[in-house]
């Protein structure tokens, strides 16, 4: 992700703005370094970086006037850092050389790294804690003392635009269907075991997450609400070092997590690696109050239950890459996880006819025993087929997913006084699932000139699932299969893609333009019911984004995509997954894909303050539901198409430096939704919500070694197809300081301070009366420690991408 986002943004937003000359001799590049006031700096260090892969390529001194240059350059694309003791750190243009240019840099200006006010020191930080970037919004995890022990999911939940639902599926800008990447590769799993493997992905492993709304046509067509990529950490020339770390949280139970980072460089080989063990003991409460009409009459029920969990998770990164020489790279790269679940679930139904009495009762005592493994695997080759601009980049990619699922159910059934109303029923589900993932794909690039790009590639992708569901009465002692509500569902999915994209660049203004083609072939064997769906469709995904430099401090831009939502796999599994007599899941194996057209129009002011307007509208567009079940009586769950939802937003951002030593960030989103559905089993479905989600965060710079962070989040009551959200609000706290003369650092943060965060749930489909109250634990303390060691300046592992950007989050 971050080869792809540095090479295209060098193009779009710096090229109309360099200065240079052509000449007979190699490529070089000039600059001038000076310090407060427009003094010269001496002796200060300037980098210069491939932009490719950001490997470090040359060092150069200033001289006395401030003056430095690179000589001899091949032409590329570069971009460059500065340093100097006592100054913080900059950061200068990207651009690229071509034809043997000659390239002068405008002046640069360091400002001092420290300075004492009264008895508060004050000492430069790099970047805030979230950062507004033309097209994306990015969070800077490593900056917040708040996210110390969190885990990744945690830190997705209080970031802007980011919402969870009470089932962890996560929506951004108010839209589902998100795409989330681990440096820029997909993760190949589906919604719930993609929110499953960022509860167990720790904070202390990530440098930071671009928020992307509106990808171009380079990306995978799916996912309607666009990319969340996770940028994992990396170390910074050659030699060997790592980091360890350990914390422990508690909240109402005891949470532990520990790891190792491990980094390799020599001239040709960089190897690294990762491991992460973490520990969560947590639980929930849950509340259902229903009311069913049926043959004239109520029946209220009231349901009260508890769950808690056990979690065991052991997250594996292995990788290498092998330079063959200056232009060709073949790499390897490994990622795995390994999930334990155990949880206990006690839930007490009460039924009557009258509200404040009661008829009869059901109680339900669960156990599940649940483990989930996956294995990705990842070859690439990268080729620099000439020095002006052409690139090759091909990758082969298979991914394993296991699962298994042993559930246990003993119901228990009593009258108005108690008494054993029939014999309890005892019940096991035992569920496994198989899912193969095999991609193939290759990108080329090509700088025309100095102001145009050309890319272009293709992608195949073959999924295969095995799902076999064994539901099990116990009669008279022994465990008997019940095929009524055994299932065994089998699903193929082959995609076949195609994408062209051009990038001009004018004086002031730059464009893109790219078009995606897409085949699915799909086909869903319920062997069971001996019912079998096919699907196939081609579609066309076009993509436009128009930037505008109105001067120095305004820029101005808007984008269109076309996007595409296939159901994830699971969601077309059509077993009914029962909880108890009256709350059961299942599956739709009819869903069909969601369509999304966006738009987007974005003003920046200084780079740092911006204001966007979004419109999109959705088509079948797929949606968690609740229903009743008249017959049974019952509650349950499933996803089915919504005809229409059109979305309309509004993103505000402003970074605010209050003071030398407190800075804030503050992001307003005013969104409205309109979903419609002419028959949504049997009903019309018309519901509309304008919502707000809120978010502040507030960094303190208490002295050179200590910081402190303070963020909140709120959200409005809203709408989301069939489902009423109650508003919610939370506060975070964290605190850090440096020990061991920097090389270690000790966190201690505090999630959901006062206990707020809490979903409560009603229905807005016609005919269904219930309200969900659900209660995580979410007020937790956290203590963490980390401890960084040997060479502090080895070069990052390379930011590879692979091709399973088009299953990642199903």
């Amino acid at each position: 992700m971050k080869k792809i986002t540095k090479s295209f943004f060098i193009m779009l937003f710096t090229l109309g703005t360099t200065q240079f000359s052509f000449a007979q001799n190699a490529a070089s590049i000039k600059g001038y370094i000076a310090g407060e006031n427009d003094i010269p700096l001496a002796f200060a260090t300037v980098s210069l970086f491939d932009a490719h892969d950001s490997s470090l390529l040359r060092t150069v001194i200033t001289k006395e006037n401030g003056i430095y240059e690179f000589q001899n350059l091949p032409d590329g694309l570069y971009y460059t850092t500065y340093s100097n003791v006592g100054y913080l750190p900059g950061e200068g243009r990207s651009f690229i050389l071509i034809n043997s240019m000659k390239y002068c840099c405008d002046s640069v200006i360091l400002f001092r790294e420290k300075k004492e006010l009264a008895a508060v020191i004050i000492e430069g930080k790099k970047t805030s804690y979230i950062e507004a970037k033309m097209g994306k919004l990015v969070v800077n995890v490593e900056n917040s003392p708040a996210s110390a022990g969190a885990s990744i999911f945690e830190v997705l939940e209080k970031s802007p635009g980011i919402f969870a639902d009470k089932n962890g599926n996560l929506s951004m800008q108010g839209k589902s269907g998100v795409q989330v990447m681990i440096d820029g590769k997909p993760t190949y799993l589906s919604s719930a075991d993609v929110t499953n493997l960022l509860k167990n992905m720790q904070s202390s492993d990530v440098q930071f997450i671009e928020l992307i709304t509106n990808p171009s046509a380079k990306y995978d067509a799916t996912g309607n609400a666009g990319i969340i990529n996770i940028k994992t950490k990396k170390s910074k020339s050659y030699g060997t070092n790592g980091s360890l770390i350990a914390g422990a949280g508690y909240g109402n139970d005891p949470k532990a997590n520990a790891g190792i980072t491990l980094n390799s460089r020599s001239e040709k080989l960089n190897s690294f690696g990762n491991y992460n063990y973490s520990y969560n003991k947590t639980g929930r409460t849950l509340a259902i109050d229903r009311v069913v009409f049926q043959n004239g009459a109520n029946t209220i029920f009231a349901q009260n239950g508890s769950q808690h969990e056990d979690n065991n998770n052991q997250n594996v990164r292995l990788g290498a890459d092998f330079n063959i020489n200056k232009n060709n790279l073949v790499g390897f790269l490994y990622n795995g996880y390994d999930n334990k679940e155990d949880q206990n679930a006690g839930n007490i139904t009460l039924m009557s006819k009258q509200k404040g009495f009661v008829d009869s009762s059901l109680y339900a005592d669960n156990h599940f025993k649940m483990r989930y493994k996956n294995s990705r695997y990842n070859l690439n080759y990268k080729s620099k087929l000439s020095e002006k601009g052409q690139e090759l980049n091909i990758d082969a990619d298979y991914s394993k997913f296991n699962s298994t699922v042993n559930s246990f159910f003993k119901n228990y059934y009593y009258d108005a006084c108690l008494q054993e109303l029939k014999s309890p029923f005892f019940a096991k589900n035992n569920t496994s699932s198989i899912i193969n993932i095999r991609a193939l794909k290759a990108d080329y690039s090509s700088a025309v000139n100095t102001s145009l790009k050309i890319e272009g590639g293709a992608k195949a992708t073959w999924i295969n699932t095995d799902n076999d569901l064994i539901f099990s009465n116990q009669a008279e002692s022994e465990w008997q299969k019940d095929p009524s509500k055994s299932n065994h569902f089998k699903y193929d999915e082959n995609v076949f893609a195609a994408y062209l994209n051009g990038s001009r660049e004018w004086k002031n203004t730059s464009v893109q333009a790219g078009l995606r083609a897409e085949y699915s072939d799909t086909k869903g064997n319920s062997i069971t019911d001996n019912k079998i769906v096919k699907r196939d469709y081609f579609d066309l995904f076009p993509s436009i984004f128009i930037n505008q430099k109105l001067s120095s401090n305004h820029r101005i831009s808007a984008s269109y995509s076309k996007r595409i939502q296939r159901p994830d796999y699971e969601s077309l599994n059509p077993f009914v997954y029962i909880i108890d007599d009256y709350t059961y899941e299942k599956g739709n194996p009819f869903l069909k894909p969601q369509y999304t057209n966006s738009f987007e129009m974005t003003y920046m002011y200084q780079n740092k303050y911006l204001a966007q307007a979004g419109y999109s509208s959705i088509k079948d567009m797929i949606a968690e539901v609740i229903l009743g079940d008249t017959a049974k009586k019952a509650l349950y769950q499933t996803n089915e198409n919504i005809d229409h939802q059109k979305m309309y937003r509004l993103t505000l951002s402003a970074p605010v430096q209050i003071t030398k030593w407190w800075k804030t960030n503050n992001n307003f989103n005013g969104i409205e939704m309109d979903f419609t559905s002419a028959d949504l089993k049997g009903q019309r479905l018309k519901a509309s919500q304008f919502f707000v989600i809120l978010n502040s965060s507030h960094s303190f710079k208490i002295n050179k070694d200590i910081s402190a962070e303070v963020s909140g989040k709120y959200t409005s009551p809203l709408v989301y197809g069939t489902l009423k959200l109650k508003s919610e609000y939370t506060v975070d706290a964290g605190l850090s300081k440096s020990v061991l003369n920097k090389k270690g650092s000790l966190k201690l943060a505090a999630t959901d301070i006062f206990n707020t965060k809490k979903q409560n749930v009603s229905s807005v489909y016609p005919g269904v009366n219930y309200a969900v109250k659900q209660k995580y634990e979410t007020r937790v303390f956290r203590l963490s420690f980390t401890y960084r060691f040997g060479n502090s300046n080895v070069k990052a592992s390379r930011n590879k991408n692979t091709g399973l950007e088009d299953e990642q989050g199903r």
